[in-house]
């Protein structure tokens, strides 16, 4: 079903979102989320190598000190989404 929507949107004069939604009876809501799933999550992906690289520095340290390494490194997560892909992973 998004395959059929994203080719309606590569023709010469590519019809708006509201549309391709109408055309093939579609809310939109649902063609935002099916969009927002096909996408990697790459964010995630960078965040949980970097966990991974700490993680194996400090294998002791729970998901709270691994928060405050992450940040003295720059990066702002916040714990829950740490504690999460830690949970995740292990």
């Amino acid at each position: 079903m998004s395959q059929l929507i994203t080719e309606a949107g590569q023709d010469a004069r590519p019809l708006s979102v509201a549309r391709r939604c109408q055309v093939v009876s579609l809310s939109r809501a649902t063609y935002y989320r099916m969009r927002q799933r096909d996408r990697p999550v790459l964010r995630d992906m960078e965040l949980r190598d970097q966990l991974q690289g700490l993680g194996l520095q400090w294998p002791m340290d729970g998901y709270r000190r691994l928060t405050h390494a992450l940040r003295r490194q720059g990066v702002l997560a916040n714990h829950k989404r740490v504690f999460r892909l830690l949970r995740a992973d292990n």
